[in-house]
């Protein structure tokens, strides 16, 4: 038999509530109202006895009755294993009385058994989707979310531990925390374990464990596994997307070789003595020249005699693959290619070094190595991606860029904290770019055809 018993109503009762539990080798159920205990003793009963664990119990119970109109918290009280203690004891408000008795709860480890099964913060907390080496190099937290749910007022301390498999990294700090909800900032909280795969080309499993101690006992602890996608792995993912960008690798060897090349090409197109100079010409003459230094680089890459395949054989997979869902059409970036089999949501990216060692490339992987060409020589890049495919895009000039930026920022664009709001284009705005001669668009796969030339690239898209 159960009977619930005034402890203390004070705010801050919550600490005193579970010591009082622990000295009396009692379970200390939270704040439960009175309209419900008869409820609380029954139910909770019953799942003791189909073989749920104390915290089960509880937890069953709060979801159970977390719709119903009952206001949980109006009066903390104490469980007592039977009658038998209230005759041995005599409890006042906020004080924990000595009862003459040697209870079991003396012990360390009924201590710390008791504080687990009463959990008085509860842990909510969301790493991203998965890592990756730009994520970090843009400065994005590993983990979205933490949040902690504390029954009382009390001074926490935090431990999260990253687990990239044989090493790890911990963060480590001591919280206050109101009672209710707690969210802590992980904007500026890294784990240097981290850092050293950036440069790996293997999937891993990263773990992320939080724990929560009160008074160097363990109170509650959540562990989240994540994956670590290999450097070249890109997903069609709208928490991807972004960061598409990190595959243009400019200071490779083979844009480098790429460049020379061109240069010497661009003396016999243009003028003897034209040589790469990004947008520093004179007004009137900015988008002929840029044309001209991109027709180059066009042909350098088509003299290569590359070849045009599909992604690799090895595609990237994931555990829950989604289809990207649009608001409308102007949100529209990228989609999943809707032929792909169930599963598959993007490919390992071939990179310059490899396109040119191997002698042959994606449409997304030539549209990243004449975006590289371009970001070498001083000129602005885009990459238009469309269901299945990717186009190579090139600002004209830099009086278009900058001026089209500037009107963005000034209102007609709604900027939000999310990374990539400040270099991704809309489709709407990416067609009246076009539509002006801002941006000039390239069908890449043109350069694994011998005898295309720059203009029908231009006039493929």
């Amino acid at each position: 038999m159960t009977t619930p018993y005034p402890v203390d109503t004070e705010p801050t009762s919550g600490l005193r509530r579970i010591r009082l539990s622990g000295r009396m080798d009692a379970l200390s159920a939270g704040a439960i109202q009175d309209a419900i205990a008869f409820d609380f003793a029954l139910y909770w009963y019953q799942r003791l006895l189909e073989g749920n664990r104390l915290q089960e119990a509880m937890r069953s119970f709060t979801r159970q009755y977390s719709s119903r109109q009952w206001v949980l918290g109006a009066m903390p009280v104490v469980w007592l294993p039977s009658d038998e203690w209230l005759e041995k004891s005599v409890l006042q408000p906020a004080a924990i009385p000595d009862t003459g008795i040697q209870p079991i709860a003396k012990s360390e480890k009924r201590q710390v058994e008791l504080l687990k099964a009463v959990t008085p913060v509860s842990i909510y907390f969301e790493p991203q989707p998965s890592l990756f080496p730009s994520l970090l190099i843009n400065s994005q937290p590993a983990v979205k979310m933490l949040t902690l749910d504390s029954d009382a007022e009390l001074n926490a301390r935090i431990e999260i531990v990253c687990d990239a498999g044989g090493r790890t990294s911990a963060f480590r700090a001591t919280r206050p925390l109101k009672t209710g909800f707690n969210s802590i900032d992980m904007r500026d909280i890294e784990f240097p374990v981290l850092y050293d795969l950036i440069e790996s080309d293997e999937r891993r499993i990263v773990n992320f464990e939080v724990s929560v101690w009160v008074e160097d006992v363990l109170v509650s602890q959540e562990t989240r596994s994540v994956q670590w996608r290999a450097r070249r792995e890109w997903l069609s993912s709208p928490e991807a997307l972004p960061y598409v960008p990190s595959f243009v690798v400019p200071m490779s060897q083979a844009v480098a070789d790429l460049v020379r090349d061109a240069e010497r090409i661009l003396s016999q197109i243009g003028h003897p003595r034209d040589r790469f100079s990004g947008y520093f010409k004179n007004q009137a003459e900015r988008a002929d020249n840029t044309d001209l230094q991109m027709k180059a680089i066009f042909q350098a890459l088509r003299d290569r005699e590359l070849k045009y395949i599909t992604p690799p054989g090895s595609p990237v997979y994931v555990p829950n693959p989604t289809t990207l869902e649009l608001e409308d059409e102007e949100t529209r970036h990228v989609t999943e290619d809707s032929s792909s089999p169930a599963g598959i949501s993007g490919q390992l990216v071939r990179l310059p070094d490899d396109i040119v060692r191997r002698g042959h490339g994606t449409c997304h992987d030539l549209a990243l190595f004449l975006a590289a060409a371009a970001e070498y020589v001083n000129l602005r890049p885009l990459l238009v991606l469309l269901p299945g495919h990717t186009f190579f895009g090139l600002w004209l000039d830099q009086h278009a860029h900058d001026s089209f930026w500037r009107t963005a920022k000034s209102g007609h664009r709604v900027f939000r904290s999310t990374i990539g709001d400040r270099w991704m284009i809309l489709q709407s705005e990416l067609q009246e770019l076009v539509e002006k001669d801002s941006v000039r668009l390239l069908e890449a796969t043109y350069v694994t055809n011998r005898y295309a030339t720059y203009e029908q690239a231009r006039r493929a898209v």
